[in-house]
């Protein structure tokens, strides 16, 4: 997409944002993955309207719980826990207060 706007051809970079955010959906990734390559695109346009339409739905989106293990896809893929550490510290904590 972004060699797309870099060349000028944004009608290529809408059609490629529309795959992007299908793709997301097929692959069962998070939501907000669905809506990030429509506001790449709300930028380059200096679209401002767009851009806190999407900012808004992202936000909301932020809260939402997304499990790996939940989906049909990556369901079997072994959760390594490596990140634990960051989850038990209490700035963890405060980041997900605060973007609730």
């Amino acid at each position: 997409m972004d060699i797309a706007v870099r060349e000028g051809k944004m009608e290529d970079a809408k059609r490629l944002a529309d795959i992007s955010s299908k793709g997301a959906e097929v692959f069962e990734l998070w939501e907000y993955n669905r809506y990030s390559p429509y506001l790449q695109l709300a930028v380059v346009e200096q679209d401002k309207d767009c851009c806190f339409e999407l900012l808004d739905k992202m936000f909301s989106l932020m809260g939402q719980d997304w499990k790996l293990a939940d989906t049909m896809l990556y369901r079997e893929i072994p959760q390594s826990g490596e990140a634990n550490f960051l989850v038990q510290d209490e700035r963890f904590e405060e980041l997900e207060r605060r973007f609730r």
